[in-house]
């Protein structure tokens, strides 16, 4: 199973473009506090539904 890392900045690059994180976290039925752990990871099927969220 393919997992992706997140750079720690992804959540402030989004926020940079106007997208609500953690209203796209909701969306994606992802934990709200995942930009916050020390390595931000999800599974390949999460990041696709997170993107999803974000578009």
């Amino acid at each position: 199973m393919n997992r992706f890392i997140l750079d720690g900045r992804y959540k402030e690059l989004l926020k940079y473009y106007g997208i609500n994180v953690e209203e796209a976290l909701r969306k994606a039925k992802l934990p709200g506090d995942i930009f916050s752990r020390r390595t931000p990871i999800m599974k390949e099927e999460e990041y696709f539904r997170f993107m999803d969220a974000v578009g």
